[in-house]
């Protein structure tokens, strides 16, 4: 069925439930765990989303914002910080040389990029480390975008780009109700961690390995790096 449901109301449910309980585990320079509340994360993410709001404040409405990060517990917060900004996300892969970002920027009409790399791409790019170094804004007032989209790498011609509004992700979030009934296999009822391994800019490791798991109030862990060590 149809919702009027939005990627705010999906936000403030993810943030309210359980606003104590275990976020997301990590783990410092000196390789010590370090678990953060699903508070500590709203709190981070409206602090970004206000330093993001000086960096777009060039941007009309709307506008398209590459987030180009590999996972780590900020991507997520950068995430939600574009949409407080009511700019649309579109998820690329981090890995993706220059070329193909470049060709992806031009065929979505993409204005921006936030990312890691010192590079110039087709559109004004906006470092990660330089965006959390600089002043919060706390009069900061979100104006919320409700869409999002993903896309094919574009490495063998035009790119494939799917949009998704709240409603898309609420039905998403919907079809998951079940599933602890089910499958523990897929979603364990009670307290787990589950290891971020799969991308999030793929349609299956946002939705499941973020979206579903966040939504539920689980616990997510990034690893120092995908070797097996780890």
């Amino acid at each position: 069925a149809e919702t009027a449901k939005t990627m705010e109301d999906i936000y403030n449910a993810i943030v309210t439930r359980d606003p104590d309980a275990p976020c997301y585990l990590y783990f410092d320079d000196n390789g010590k765990a370090k678990k953060k509340t699903y508070e500590d994360f709203r709190n981070e993410t409206f602090k970004i989303a206000s330093k993001l709001s000086t960096c777009f404040s060039s941007l009309p409405p709307k506008a398209i914002v590459v987030l180009k990060l590999k996972n780590s517990p900020r991507w997520p917060m950068v995430f939600w910080a574009i949409v407080m900004n009511n700019r649309i996300p579109l998820l690329m892969d981090a890995r993706l040389p220059k070329e193909n970002a470049d060709n992806l920027i031009r065929q979505s009409g993409a204005q921006a990029v936030v990312c890691t790399e010192d590079t110039e791409f087709a559109c004004p790019s906006f470092q990660l480390n330089d965006i959390i170094n600089s002043d919060p804004d706390y009069t900061f007032q979100p104006d919320w975008a409700d869409s999002m989209i993903f896309c094919s790498s574009g490495t063998t011609g035009a790119a494939k780009m799917m949009v998704y509004h709240g409603h898309n992700l609420v039905a998403q979030i919907a079809a998951s109700l079940n599933i602890p009934g089910r499958s523990v296999d897929l979603m364990y009822p009670g307290d787990i961690r589950i290891l971020a391994m799969l991308p999030y800019h793929h349609v299956f490791g946002f939705m499941v390995v973020y979206l579903w798991y966040n939504f539920y109030g689980k616990c997510v862990v990034y690893p120092k790096s995908m070797a097996t060590s780890d």
